[in-house]
């Protein structure tokens, strides 16, 4: 079982992926086929862990008590709002950073 504090270091963690994707990405540390096998392993870690998180901490809410669940639940999907519009920008502004329109996908 996960608990806060241990949720949260793994919540902390992931946010060393999306710069590992960036690195492959632009300026292209690792190239061609290499390249593209880290990407495509930093996007599926991104996703897996970003399924089991955040199930771990929606079903973690069943252990409060009757009292607080209803507002815990509240405030839990605000924060679930709050990180896809967070997310969606940030994901934006990391595209329009990157340029990516121009980019050259595995050429060496």
């Amino acid at each position: 079982r996960l608990h806060g504090r241990r949720l949260l270091a793994l919540c902390a963690l992931r946010l060393a992926l999306p710069p590992l994707v960036y690195i492959c990405v632009r300026p292209r540390l690792a190239r061609g086929g290499w390249g593209n096998g880290v990407i495509l392993a930093a996007v599926a870690a991104l996703a897996l862990s970003n399924g089991l998180l955040a199930t771990l901490s929606m079903m973690s809410l069943s252990r409060l008590p009757a009292r607080l669940r209803e507002d815990a639940v509240y405030v839990a999907v605000a924060a679930l709002y709050l990180g896809l519009a967070t997310g969606a920008t940030v994901s934006w502004g990391v595209g329009e950073a990157m340029d990516i329109t121009q980019m050259d996908c595995g050429a060496d």
